[in-house]
């Protein structure tokens, strides 16, 4: 893994705070501290191997539901540096903290009403984090004290009720308890990068390869092309052992183009490698599976 700088890191970080959107999706952007897809859909609806996987690392929940289900070799990655802050510090919070207190910090880290309540959390979890990991938080919470701009703008809120539907390691009790057991045999690597480049940074192959919905931002503000599409995918199913999984999320199967800012449709992916997500109240997403 490369190192992350954490004095560059700190000083985008107060870029974004202070509303400056122009880094979305690039070396430092603002961050996902907990998913907006339906992870339990996927994982409990397919059959997959579970030797090793490669998955977005976004805000760790894929990371963690992997696990949960027994793959104990995982490589993630992500474009955004400051994923890697986000992930050491809820991979802290999985290890010490209460399933009731874990979920009531994953939904309300960005409310200012709840800041002294998330300061004493890191504090007390200083231990059990890498050093750098929790300068990070110190200092983006002093920032956010006391200097313009808001901790608000670094992370995307979470929606309430979502996350013990979504995610399979927060379904209970029982079930947080069991994956943080697992994850202490999980062995994860990190990798930083574009998701174009990525097949050439890691090794494989995987018996499941979790793509999120990356596809939503390669047109480069030209609509993505089927053949563009079929390319970046090829790249990652050439990485995937016998029978192996490919999941492309999905978050538009209302639209007439099924994937953002491309001229996709339902039709040009196949309907049958389609699967609509039955969590989801406004069945809009959905994903595109792929099988080796």
């Amino acid at each position: 893994m490369e190192t992350i700088n954490l004095e560059e890191a700190i000083a985008n970080s107060r870029h974004l705070m202070g509303y400056d959107y122009s880094l979305i999706f690039r070396k430092y952007s603002m961050s996902y501290f907990t998913t907006t897809e339906f992870i339990s859909d996927y994982l409990g609806n397919e059959r997959f191997n579970t030797r090793n996987a490669l998955t977005v690392l976004a805000s760790g929940d894929h990371v963690f539901s992997l696990a949960l289900n027994g793959i104990q070799k995982i490589d993630a990655f992500d474009i955004n540096r400051l994923a890697y802050y986000v992930y050491y510090l809820k991979l802290a919070m999985l290890k010490k903290l209460p399933y009731d207190t874990f979920l009531k910090i994953c939904y309300y880290f960005t409310y200012y009403s709840y800041r002294d309540e998330v300061k004493e959390m890191i504090d007390s979890l200083k231990g059990d984090m890498p050093e750098d990991v929790y300068e990070y938080f110190r200092r983006i919470l002093e920032i956010d004290e006391k200097e313009t701009g808001s901790i608000y703008n670094l992370f995307y809120e979470a929606v309430f009720g979502m996350l013990e539907i979504a995610n399979p390691y927060l379904h209970s009790e029982d079930d947080y308890l069991m994956c943080r057991k697992k994850m202490l045999d999980t062995k994860v690597n990190l990798h930083f990068g574009d998701a174009r480049d990525i097949p050439n940074m890691v090794e494989g192959p995987y018996d499941i390869i979790l793509l999120s919905n990356i596809a939503d931002y390669l047109s480069g503000g030209i609509p993505l092309r089927l053949d563009e599409f079929k390319n970046y995918i090829k790249k990652y199913y050439d990485l995937l052992n016998r029978d192996g999984l490919l999941i492309n999320y999905l978050y538009g199967l209302k639209h007439k183009h099924v994937i953002s800012d491309s001229l996709i449709t339902k039709e040009d992916l196949g309907i049958d490698s389609i699967v609509s997500c039955s969590s989801d109240i406004l069945n809009d997403q959905g994903y595109y599976r792929v099988r080796k």
